[in-house]
Order: structure tokens, then sequence, then C-alpha cells
């Protein structure tokens, strides 16, 4: 995937070596190493990149300014939880309050004509859906016939026979241009509540130019790029052979009424500036009342003018002007980081790909949920193990998104929109409690579920010619179809198809290496309704009959599959244990938070003597443990959990390697770092 080396990143960029030998194999190009090395809004791509950008917040001007009636309708798991809380919280701010719904549990996922004639009976004259709708063209329509506006925010896949005709703000949608496409609904929300306070600015919808020079005399070059709304356009060269012919070249007056924007004042542009407004970007960094803020401005334009992350002058220029315009503007800038707390743990929850604006969305919503001001999630942030650390990406994947998930998947939908939607920290405690009860049932009752299905799992891959798992219960929740299929597939390495048929409901989940809504666009026919994403997709069936043959659609798409050896690295990255960095955890800081796509780094230590090992006592059986004196004053622990009969072969060799990942461990309140050990090679 890499089109990067790692000198490139550490000669033309000084980046740290170790720091760019992992990165350098996870991005496509330079353009995506910021996305590691500087997680800041001002990295993010503009909302007006998306198509239906414009027509959502003239919408939402509109409701807010005659205090709509407005519904926000959101799916049920923690993507859709998150989404309905933080789209609450922005019109609540703006004075609208809102009839908030979750999908039904008998009615399937999304809008449906109980919902809609609820909306009717509410006067509601607006329907937000959010993290569904995409492929609800039919019942949205309904809506629409009853005088209800619809907009949706999803960023599931979509269907171009299913796209409803009404605003639709969809990364994935085959006309929207947004330069990526793996979002969260609430990320693609919290672009949403951006592009409304951008709108609100004197500079919405303004065309502002941006120039950079290179002069030999009179004669010279001028590059210049147009923004509208963030958005840039391609970077234009003009070339002239003196002043007075470029301004006879016509390409001046056509700039007029635009203001002008450049970082160095020289000799062009002091001769421009009676034709035209041009505006020093240094000046503007004087307006931050903050002088450490200016001075980290300063400091940028330095560090950007001699490190050129960008290819050219004037994109430096430009991304100074972005990082001056958010520092004077906090409505886009510190007021909306309050919403990332969410767009994180819905990252997080959806287990959406974990790069590049992601990066920056999960790191700094990892940053606001550490301040835990969110009440919703007091409850959640104040058990024994998260009420004394720093909470990153793996507490909100096994702590927090599961306890949202668990009411819905639970059969209990109504605690997560009350826990959402309270304000009374006392019920707030209440609901809180219950989530986590039900996310206790819900671990029991898969334990319980994966054992006694074991049998059925094995026939099941036998009767596929082991490619698939299928499992058809009457058992099973509607709401853990997703989750048994998850599980099916990493246990047994192969597509997993779960069929519910509790309470008479059919609905079930898909998961696979490939496209698991393309599948299920294969069998549509059988179907009622189906989506999801590209390994990942659900479905409801209306009739037990046509089970039968969607598994048997199913087993032959799977086995049509190409068969792909993949053979997984190792390990990241090669370093002498002597050579490892003092700063080495801080390095790897810079390439979290890690998750799909961006996973923990394997670093293969080298070189480490027998006699750095030694043995520690465990609950149940002993580990081994190493401490590497890397230099003066910095050392690494490294653990290998329940290894300790393993000292007697280690002390055989004469040096041995070990492939580790870093972790992290708290003890009242305490972070210790530490390599853990995952496989040792020994060297004669």
């Amino acid at each position: 995937m890499s089109g990067v080396s790692c000198d490139t990143l550490t000669d033309d960029y000084s980046l740290p070596r170790f720091f760019s030998q992992i990165v350098s194999k996870r991005i496509r190009g330079v353009s995506e190493a910021k996305f590691y090395f500087d997680k800041s809004i001002a990295n993010l791509h503009s909302p007006f990149c998306f198509e239906s950008m414009k027509g959502c917040i003239s919408r939402l001007s509109a409701a807010i300014s005659k205090k709509e009636n407005v519904m926000i309708l959101s799916d049920r798991d923690a993507d859709g939880l998150c989404s309905l809380s933080l789209m609450n919280d922005f019109l609540k701010a703006k004075g609208v309050r809102a009839v908030l719904r979750v999908s039904d549990d008998d009615d399937g996922r999304g809008l449906n004509p109980k919902i809609v004639e609820s909306a009717v009976e509410s006067s509601v004259s607006l329907i937000i859906m959010l993290d569904c709708g995409s492929t609800q063209k039919e019942e949205i329509a309904f809506a629409m016939g009853k005088g209800i506006d619809v907009m949706v925010l999803d960023h599931h896949l979509m269907r171009s026979d299913s796209r409803p005709n009404c605003i639709v703000v969809n990364p994935k949608s085959s006309s929207c241009n947004y330069p990526f496409a793996d979002l969260s609904a609430c990320g693609v929300c919290s672009k949403a509540v951006w592009a409304y306070e951008f709108s609100q600015l004197d500079d919405y919808d303004r065309e502002l130019l941006f120039a950079d020079a290179s002069l030999t005399g009179e004669k010279g070059s001028m590059e210049i790029i147009a923004m509208r709304n963030f958005v840039s356009g391609e970077v234009v060269t003009v070339h002239f052979d003196s002043f007075d012919n470029l301004l006879k070249s016509g390409f001046i007056e056509g700039m007029k009424g635009r203001r002008l924007f450049v970082l160095d004042d020289n000799a062009l542009f002091r001769f421009l500036s009676d034709k035209l407004e041009i505006l020093s970007l240094k000046s503007i960094a004087g307006r931050i009342s903050n002088e450490a803020a200016s001075g980290d401005l300063n400091r940028l334009f330095d560090k950007f003018r001699n490190r050129m992350m960008a290819s050219r002058p004037v994109e430096v220029l430009l991304w100074l002007y972005k990082r001056c315009y958010l520092r004077l503007h906090p409505s886009i800038a510190g007021d909306w980081l309050r919403f990332l707390d969410l767009a994180a743990i819905s990252a997080i929850a959806d287990m959406v790909p974990m790069r590049e604006e992601n990066l920056i969305l999960v790191k700094l919503g990892l940053d606001q949920l550490n301040k835990r001001c969110r009440k919703s999630l007091l409850g959640f942030l104040s058990v024994k193990s998260l009420c004394e650390k720093r909470i990153d990406e793996n507490d909100v994947a096994f702590s927090i998104a599961p306890a949202i998930n668990a009411p819905w998947r639970m059969e209990r939908a109504d605690v997560g929109l009350q826990l959402f939607s309270q304000s009374d920290l006392n019920i707030i405690d209440i609901f809180s409690r219950e989530a986590l009860d039900l996310n206790d049932k819900r671990r029991s009752f898969c334990r319980n579920f994966m054992d006694r299905i074991r049998d059925d799992v094995l026939n099941s891959i036998s009767e596929s010619g082991g490619n698939l798992t299928c499992i058809v219960s009457g058992e099973l929740p509607h709401g853990l179809t997703g989750l048994v299929a998850n599980a099916l597939k990493n246990e047994y390495g192969i597509a997993a198809l779960t069929i519910s048929t509790k309470g008479g409901a059919i609905t079930g989940s898909l998961r696979l290496d490939a496209n698991a809504a393309e599948a299920l666009a294969e069998s549509s026919s059988l179907l009622s309704d189906f989506g999801g994403h590209a390994s990942a997709a659900g479905f409801r069936i209306d009739s037990e009959d046509k089970i039968p043959s969607l598994i048997c659609n199913i087993r032959k798409y799977v086995a049509a599959l190409p068969k792909t050896n993949v053979v997984q690295s190792e390990y990241d990255i090669e370093v002498k244990w002597q050579d490892i960095p003092d700063d080495v955890f801080e390095q790897l800081d810079m390439v979290s938070p890690f998750g799909i796509g961006n996973e923990l780094p394997r670093i293969m230590v080298s070189g480490i003597s027998p006699a750095s090992f030694d043995i520690i006592k465990g609950k149940e059986r002993p580990h081994l443990q190493a401490a590497l004196s890397v230099r003066n004053g910095f050392s690494i622990q490294c653990v290998f959990w329940n290894k300790g009969d393993m000292l007697a072969q280690i002390n055989s060799y004469e040096s041995v390697d070990a492939v580790a990942v870093p972790r992290k461990s708290f003890f009242k309140g305490n972070c210790k770092r530490y390599f853990e050990i995952l496989e040792i090679i020994g060297r004669f």
C-alpha cells in the first residue's frame, strides 16, 4: 500500500526514524503522513466537499430560525446513539427541542409508517435520520407525502435503486466527492454541525485567493490557489517578464473584488497593493489575543516554510491560513471540539478504519472524553477500571462501547435512548447501571450460546465445504446476530452467517472478507431489507421458507470468491535493543489511536542477552520478564505473560529476538509503559 519510503519521511520532513519506519508502511502517499504527526482540525477535510452539505445546512438554518418541530431518528447502536446525542445537543443549544426516537425493534431499522404517524401527531416538519435511511426510498417518500421534510446523515453503503429523494449526506454516495469514505455516522454529523457554524461567519461562500511569488528582479512566476468554504482548487501558475506586462495580461483584473492572502510582502505584492486587497497572513496571526498562540503560529511559519509538508509554498500558505482562521473562530474550533467525544466513541464502536480523518477525530475526541464533561457517559467512566486512568481507544472498544450497545442488543433499546436523552444525573445513573447490567448479561449469554452451538457450527462448515459458518436460532436475540457472526468469523477464519427467528421476526448478519452488502444484493429478492458496510451487513426476511435459499446463495457467493493466501508480516519494524530511542513510547503515541487499518505496531527487538530475563510470580503461572537497560537512565521492561517456564530454554541461546507490542498498565492513577512479548526466537 505504501508509496512513501522511510527515508523520505525522515530526511525530507524531519520526522523521527522509528516513527517513520512504522508509518511509511501504513500510508499511500506523503499527504497521509500529516494525519499521524499533526492531528489538528486544520488537517480535516472541509464538510463542503459533501455533495449535499449546503442543502443540509440551509434546511437546518430554516428549522433553527423558525423553531420548527424536529424529530431526530437514529439507529439503536453506539454510532446511532452518539449521533442522536450530538444532533440533539446542537439543536438544543440553538433553541430547538427535538423529539427523539430510535429504530423500533419490531419494524426494523430506520423509518417506518408507525414512526411517520407519530411525527405527524407531534406536528413534526423535519425528520433528521442518523446512521440510517440511505436505502429507504419508499419510507422517506411516504413521510414526505405527509408534508414532512426528511434529511439523512449516514455512512452505510448506498444502492442506486433505493436512494431517497431527499437531502442525503453520506460519504459513500456514488455521486459524493468527499475525499474520505470511512467516517462513522456520528463523524458525518459532526461535519454537518461544523458546516452550520461556519455558515454563520462572514467568510461563508466567499472565494479567497492565496498567492506565492518567485522573483528575479521583476521577472518571475506567481502561484495562486482559490478557496471557498475551506475547499481549495488547483494551483494556477502565472509567468511574467515584468510587473507591467502582468497587469496588461488581464490576469490581475480577474482577481479584483477578492481577498488575496500572502505570506511574504515582496516587491510584486507591494506593487499590486493599490490594485488588489492584499492581506498578510502574519498580520492575521497578530490578531490572536493569546501571545502564546501567536508564537506557535510564528514557529509554524518557519517550520513549514523549511520542511515543506506540501509540495508548493502556496499550499503551505493555505494550510497556515486555515490554522490561523480556526484560532480566531472558536465556534468551528475549540467550541466544536466538545462534540468529538461522541465522534470518537462512534468510530471505535463501529470499527471504521482508523485512517486519515478518523485518526484526528478519535485523537481529539479521546482528549475531550478525558475531560469527563458529558453527563450521559459519567456512569461508564466511573467504573473501577476507568475512574483513575486516562481513557484510550482500548477502554472505549472493550468497556464503554459494549455498555452503550448492550441495551439494544438485549432488546432494551429504550434504555440507550433514555441514557442519551436525559439531563438529570440521578436518572442517568439509573440507566447507566441498567446498561452495565445488560452488558454483563450479554457477555454471559454469548459465552454460553457459543458453547451450545459448537457442534452445529462444525456441521455447517462441513456442509459448505469449509467456506462458511451458518447458524439459525430461535433463541438468539436479534441484536446479537452481528456479535455472534463476528465471533464465529474470528474463531474459524471463514465467512459467518447468523440468522435469528426469535419472536417470529427474522433478521440476520453476514461477515466476510469481501463486500457483504454486495453478497446480500445478489439475494435481494429473498430479503425484505438489507444494508451495511463492506465486510459486515444485516438483513431482514419476511418468511422462514426463504432461509434455505438464502443460505444456499451465500454459500455459492463465498465459494466463488477468489482464494487469497495473504501472508501478513510478523512485525512492522526491527530494531536492535540498544538502538531503541529514548522517546520510543512518545513516537508510538504519534502513531495512535490504534484500530482496524492502524493496528498496534509489532516490534522485533533483536540481540537480547538471555541474562536479561528472569521470572516473576503470576496468579496461576509464572511470567517471563526482561529489563533492557538501553542507556543511562533509560530502560524498558518486557513481559511474556505465563511463559516463565521458558527461562531454561532461553538460557540455552546465545541471544534472542522478541516480537513485542507496546502496552500500558495503570495502578492508582499511575501509567506504566512496557513491551508485551508475543513471540521469542532463539539464536545460537
